[in-house]
């Protein structure tokens, strides 16, 4: 889900972390700064990061991601206390919303399901906003139109919340490219193959 806002509310969490990498000839700055309840989501939001993002689409800025507990998330939605999402929760559906990406600054925050253990699914396809806003440039963009709205009208989107609007759609396509490029290759060729290609070139430079 993607919300355009600049700011935000103030939570407190028990753990940040600063994920570094090497993003090729540029210097290592660009990182994930990573808060979450517990020591070892915040090591496993990092670990996954680091093993399944390609090199050509990881951050070239700063990205703030919070995975939050279920009443912290109702609470962050509402812009509100924990008392005001308790009471609302049922009224508002903000209860099935389990990510956001709001790009000024880039920040992701996550709804931590009932195991403890983030959703990959859900980071990925929040990161795929990013990935659309900040890494991909206009002509970029109007060439995964073309595609979307082809694999759209033939039904051939990788599922259908992709097909509620084009940024969602790619979110979708990205978060099953890093995590099963097989299934999205096999029900969006077309999306696969503008991922697989996308910034190759220019990476290996």
């Amino acid at each position: 889900m993607m919300i355009r806002r600049h700011s935000c509310n103030p939570l407190v969490l028990t753990a940040l972390a600063a994920v570094l990498f090497a993003a090729g000839p540029r210097p290592a700055r660009a990182h994930l700064d990573v808060s979450a309840p517990t020591d070892a989501q915040v090591q496993a939001l990092g670990a996954w990061y680091e093993q399944h993002v390609p090199a050509r689409f990881r951050a070239r800025e700063a990205v703030d991601v919070s995975a939050l507990t279920d009443r912290e998330m109702t609470a962050y939605l509402r812009g509100g206390d924990d008392a005001d999402a308790a009471a609302s929760r049922a009224d508002d559906g903000d209860g099935d919303i389990d990510g956001v990406f709001e790009d000024g600054p880039p920040r992701i925050t996550l709804r931590l399901p009932a195991s403890g253990e983030p959703d990959m699914f859900t980071f990925a396809h929040e990161y795929g906003h990013y990935v659309w806003f900040a890494l991909l440039n206009k002509g970029d963009r109007r060439r995964y139109e073309v595609i979307y709205n082809k694999q759209r009208a033939g039904h051939h989107l990788v599922t259908r919340y992709a097909e509620t609007e084009l940024e969602e759609g790619f979110a979708e396509a990205f978060s099953f490219f890093v995590n099963q490029p097989p299934l999205l290759a096999h029900r969006d060729p077309l999306s696969y193959q503008f991922l697989a290609q996308w910034g190759v070139d220019a990476h290996s430079k």
